[in-house]
């Protein structure tokens, strides 16, 4: 029987399973729903399982599952890690491997060629991972709440409160000011307060887009904004680059919507990170995650061969 490895990348929005075969190519996939261990973990178990059934079924009559390679977004904070990777392995009667998403990220660039990277993550939230041989190290990463900066969520809170201290001292409204009150249907500032505790931080974070159109209409403040967000993500990089020793020409991968769609954003990051080691290779068009569960599967199983 042919020889293959079955990979998941489980995030918020769902759940990709593909097997591959051990030279990587696609043989079977399914997209299962949620599997954020972060907002509802049983329910997340239960669609990665099913996603997981439903291409094993596909492909059991021709190739046997060497491992079944795993990232999930919350996976950090599980509790009972042990029992689950015991409920895949028994069920399965494979060998199972569980890690984080963010290094699912990371190692579609690193692919099975370099042993340390870093990969910066910018979406409605923003963290930054890095790994240098078995070493791994995250930074940001704390959530609205305490952080996230260069983020799409703390972009439309800095907007928020550059319009707030306008208010707070007595200057006149700027275009910005002008343009996002009427972007969101409110009357004044002073709107903002119930606006923010009335939606979710996905929903304020989707005002980043106007704000990157504002920016390309040439609105300064938006431009320093975005510009600014960019610095910040570049810092994060800056800092795992000296706190992992890491190689002058390191590698850097760039995942979320967030910097990936916005070239004010992602070219400020770009010259800020070169400003501090021009010989940085940054890797901005990013495979899908799962392909990175192959290339760390794939490890996994030389290591036992070896």
């Amino acid at each position: 029987m042919k020889e293959c490895l079955i990979c998941v990348d489980a995030g918020g929005t769902k759940t990709e399973v593909v097997g591959f075969t051990l030279d990587g190519k696609e043989i079977a996939k399914h997209i299962g729903g949620s599997g954020n261990f972060a907002f509802d973990a049983k329910t997340a178990v239960k669609n990665i399982f099913s996603a997981v059934e439903t291409v094993y079924e596909e492909i059991k009559n021709d190739y046997e599952p060497l491992i079944i390679q795993m990232g999930i977004s919350g996976y950090g904070a599980y509790k009972d890690k042990e029992g689950l990777i015991h409920q895949f392995q028994s069920y399965f009667n494979t060998t199972v491997h569980i890690v984080d998403d963010a290094r699912l990220a990371l190692y579609s660039i690193l692919k099975d060629q370099h042993d340390e990277g870093v990969l910066i993550l910018a979406g409605t939230g923003s963290a930054c991972f890095g790994i240098k041989g078995e070493e791994s190290l995250l930074i940001g990463g704390w959530g609205h709440l305490l952080g996230d900066e260069g983020s799409a969520h703390h972009l439309v809170l800095q907007t928020f409160k550059l319009m707030i201290t306008d208010e707070d001292e007595g200057r006149p409204a700027r275009p910005i000011a002008i343009k996002m009150l009427e972007h969101l249907g409110l009357d004044n500032t002073f709107d903002l307060k119930q606006y923010v505790y009335g939606h979710t931080k996905a929903e304020v974070a989707s005002n980043s887009q106007y704000i990157n159109e504002l920016a390309e209409q040439g609105d300064e403040d938006a431009i320093k904004l975005l510009v600014q967000s960019g610095h910040y993500l570049a810092k994060h990089v800056e800092l795992m680059v000296q706190r992992l020793a890491l190689k002058e020409d390191v590698i850097i991968g760039c995942q979320g919507s967030f910097i990936l769609n916005s070239k004010t954003v992602k070219e400020a990051f770009k010259e800020k990170v070169y400003s501090f080691n021009p010989q940085a290779i940054i890797h901005d068009k990013p495979e899908r995650p799962v392909v990175g569960a192959y290339y760390l599967g794939l490890r996994h199983i030389n290591k036992g061969v070896s």
